[in-house]
């Protein structure tokens, strides 16, 4: 009887196993979209990691076929690769069609975004990146049969040429029977029901065709009405301030209706209770004779008997409640964000903060960080005075982070600080104790980069380089028994300063009363990468009009853009932080040799060739109003930890 027992109370745990392992099979998802286009696409592919992270979809690969006549770009590309990279899976294949090409539209944020957010990709060139229709029988061909779907929210150009695919090393199947025996659904966003014009048949009628009459499987359409009705996006609902998502929908004025978005919660949830599919037996029709003065192509639904097995859906539950769905998943933080921010920069900013130009490049920082991009160490004053080191720990609290070390140079000369660093720091929050107790930047130094791995911090100096030289000068002690130089030499990848005039000039002088003998001793003594970001530079930058003006009382950056519209320098510490994070990307030249000479006696500068040192200073290559909008885009970003 015990036996019997044991038995049956066996075989009731396999079958509650069995339930469960069922309940939980994932969707296998290739997304393929004209990213760019428009908002929603990145806002689909958002809903699309959010429901892999509830463990309901697998990300197989992302395909896009659009790239701009005037100019082979791989900005949508690289936005596919951000958005994965955000929610942690940057390693997601990424195929791009190469064989036809149509205009992206005119608010397109992959020419900005890709360069705001971490990604592999914004470097590459096209021909560095799988040919879509490659990347699709290679991924088609290892997959269980009828096991995949198929998500296609832009023109329909790679399922025209999958279908027409040959075979190859791949597989020995044509397109059409490599998608018949793998592919279980093909889930569209196109066309209007039951008739009418859209856009994504507009763009390509051989892809229409080919996805109605040609496609040997199930396809379900969602329409033009269905996305129309459901509006979705940033300001509607609260998405983690670090998502690339704001910066897609921005030019959209922070939402848009959902019509990409649709596609993809049907093709891993199926209709579930927001939709019901059309019980019309037949299938969608495009007629090729476009409507003058009507974008698309006119297109039905054509009732027929067919052996066709086409769908289209219709709202069943009320609109809010889908889009109540949607918000929910587009407001869904990343359950594993940690390998978008692994390659985050450790940085160390030491800053005078002097000017709005000071100010701004600690407000980028902190806003990197919340994208998971820097890592930031701390803030060091290169001089003595209260006022400004309590407006820094100011700033640090304003954007959630309080706790950050900050010191100043004690020993050192006191600095007269400017009023309105006064003024930061007596009217915003901040418990900065500036006592006799107050560590000197030497011991927070030493500290912060004794517990860091070997070559991994950038330090970005945005000010008087008094610190920095004091650095190099300690002797090995309690906190490690290297001297300042051999610790330097074995923790810190970067310096990057914003000081100078390259290749030569006098609109930048090194004061002997102030910083003199301190950057003469950090240009010749420093014993890893320098790169000196030049007035030249700066002065092309006038980023931060929008702060000026904004009236925002309660941000102290803001405040202090309002009181000092204008930087002596322009924006040279914002752009020496940018590269310093971000690298020369294409805005500059970094690749100079030589080394900066500074007159000892008058502090004028000259970048002399026949130096041997690992120095460079950046040469602009762009025009910088595209860099001024990356800028301001940052500075102005809410604090994610407020």
């Amino acid at each position: 009887m015990k036996k019997l027992s044991r038995v049956f109370l066996l075989s009731i745990l396999v079958m509650i196993l069995a339930a469960g392992s069922s309940s939980i099979a994932m969707e296998n998802i290739i997304f393929d979209t004209d990213m760019g286009n428009d908002c929603d696409d990145a806002g689909a592919l958002a809903v699309l990691h959010a429901l892999a992270d509830k463990g309901e979809a697998n990300i197989l690969a992302c395909m896009m076929w659009k790239m701009r006549k005037d100019e082979p770009v791989v900005g949508p590309a690289a936005t596919i690769d951000a958005i994965n990279t955000y929610y942690g899976r940057p390693d997601i294949p990424i195929g791009i069609g190469k064989k036809e090409i149509y205009f992206a539209g005119a608010k397109n944020y992959t020419n900005f975004l890709p360069k705001e957010f971490p990604n592999d990709t914004i470097d590459k060139k096209i021909d560095d990146i799988p040919d879509a229709i490659d990347l699709y029988r290679k991924i088609l061909a290892a997959q269980p049969d009828k096991s995949v779907t198929i998500v296609a929210v832009g023109p329909l150009t790679s399922i025209k040429y999958l279908l027409a695919s040959k075979p190859d090393t791949y597989s020995p199947l044509t397109g059409r029977e490599l998608v018949e025996k793998k592919v279980k659904l093909l889930s569209l966003m196109g066309g209007k029901f039951p008739e009418g014009n859209e856009f994504n048949l507009g763009c390509d009628l051989g892809g229409g065709i080919a996805a109605a009459l040609e496609w040997p499987g199930r396809v379900v359409w969602s329409g033009l009405e269905i996305g129309s009705a459901i509006t979705t996006g940033p300001s509607r609902v609260k998405i983690p301030a670090e998502s690339p998502l704001h910066a897609a929908y921005k030019p959209y004025g922070g939402q848009r209706q959902s019509w990409d978005l649709t596609s993809v919660l049907v093709a891993v949830r199926g209709p579930a209770d927001y939709w019901d599919l059309s019980d019309t037996p037949g299938y969608f029709c495009v007629v090729p004779a476009p409507e003058k003065g009507v974008p698309g192509y006119p297109s039905h639904w054509e009732s027929k008997s067919t052996t066709r097995d086409q769908t289209y859906l219709k709202l069943k539950k009320p609109a809010a409640e889908v889009t109540a769905a949607i918000d929910a998943l587009l407001a869904q933080k990343p359950a594993s964000p940690a390998a978008a921010s692994s390659n985050a920069a450790n940085v160390i900013l030491d800053t005078s903060l002097n000017t709005a130009d000071e100010a701004g490049a600690l407000a980028m920082l902190h806003a990197m960080a919340d994208k998971g991009e820097v890592n930031l160490l701390g803030c060091i004053y290169p001089g003595r005075s209260n006022a400004p080191l309590a407006a820094i720990d100011a700033i640090n609290t304003y954007h959630g982070r309080p706790d950050l070390p900050v010191a100043m140079v004690v020993k050192g000369g006191w600095i007269n600080p400017s009023e309105i660093a006064k003024s930061i720091a007596t009217s915003f929050p901040q418990d900065l104790k500036t006592d006799d107790t107050m560590p000197d930047s030497i011991v927070i130094y030493r500290k912060l980069l004794a517990v860091q791995p070997d070559k991994s911090v950038t330090i970005i100096c945005t000010g008087w380089q008094n610190s920095l030289a004091a650095l190099l000068s300690t002797k090995g002690d309690d906190i490690s028994p290297l001297t300042g130089r051999e610790l330097v030499a074995q923790k810190v990848k970067l310096l990057s300063i914003a000081g100078g005039q390259y290749p030569t000039g006098s609109d930048f002088i090194y004061n002997k009363e102030r910083d003199l003998n301190a950057a003469l001793c950090v240009s010749v003594a420093w014993p890893t990468r320098v790169v000196y970001t030049g007035v030249e530079v700066g002065k092309q930058i006038t980023a931060g009009a929008a702060l000026a003006s904004s009236g925002d009382v309660k941000d102290p950056v803001k405040k202090f853009f309002a009181s000092q519209k204008a930087a002596p320098y322009g924006g040279i510490g914002m752009v020496a932080t940018l590269y310093g994070v971000r690298g020369a990307q294409a805005f500059w030249d970094d690749t100079t040799t030589g080394a900066l000479y500074i007159q000892p006696c008058s502090g004028e500068i000259q970048w002399m060739t026949d130096l041997k040192r690992d120095q460079a200073y950046l040469k602009v290559k762009k025009s910088p109003g595209e860099m001024e909008k990356i800028l301001n885009d940052l500075m102005c970003q809410p604090p994610s930890k407020k």
